[in-house]
């Protein structure tokens, strides 16, 4: 497998570790300072930019996945997931999705057109999954997974629950559709070749290598999705 000189596997965990700490703060935000540039419910500030950037690397990420292909359909469908990354990052910055639920109305966004298009990207996940095969099956896998609760999260903080409980529910929504991106960097940089170990020991090792210009392989390395 092909050996990555980038630290890929601390970009990844940042990812992992990224949205619970900000979640955090936006929780710790929401009762002191109250500020805009913390708020998860906000748009154009540290979370948003956190959120689009992981979209952005993951599609950057596909484009080396379908570099990699050894097939025509793994190829055309890491590049069908760039573009998704892409569209998602974009729209974390523009907005778009807030202003197409303005035109639509809150409760058909949140029980029509939000849960339809989470559907059709799952589909379309599910898809690439079986086409790129393992070892990036199942970190897909994952992201369509993660994507979907996110969905279900948002439909029940819109239209179910009031006060704190949506509150609350709409941090877990912002917090997994970050995680989703996360996800869909892991499964590129698998289906790139990369080797990733989680483990903080190893993430330290690998980052020290990298500073030192060294091999930033982990004496045991162990495969973050094995399949």
């Amino acid at each position: 497998m092909t050996r990555w000189p980038l630290p890929f596997s601390a970009v990844v965990l940042v990812g992992v570790a990224g949205p619970f700490v900000l979640a955090l703060v936006h929780l710790v935000n929401a009762v002191t300072l109250e500020s805009r540039l913390l708020d998860m419910d906000r748009e154009n500030n540290l979370p948003t930019w956190f959120s689009s950037s992981l979209f952005l690397l993951a599609a950057f990420a596909c484009l080396g996945a379908a570099a990699h292909a050894e097939r025509r359909t793994g190829r055309v469908g890491w590049l069908v997931v760039a573009l998704l990354s892409f569209a998602f990052s974009v729209d974390e910055v523009a907005s778009m999705h807030e202003e197409a639920g303005r035109r639509l109305g809150a409760e058909t966004t949140l029980s029509v057109a939000q849960p339809l298009a989470a559907v059709a990207v799952l589909v379309v996940l599910l898809a690439v999954a079986r086409a790129v095969g393992a070892p990036a099956r199942r970190p897909l896998w994952l992201a369509g997974g993660i994507l979907l609760a996110s969905q279900v999260t948002a439909t029940v903080a819109g239209l179910l629950v009031d006060g704190t409980g949506r509150f609350l529910l709409e941090t877990v929504e912002d917090a997994t559709e970050m995680l989703t991106a996360t996800a869909l960097l892991g499964a590129a940089l698998v289906g790139s070749g990369v080797l990733l170990d989680l483990r903080p020991a190893s993430v330290v090792h690998e980052l020290r290598g990298w500073l030192s210009a060294g091999d930033p392989a982990p004496a045991e390395p162990v495969h973050a999705w094995r399949s």
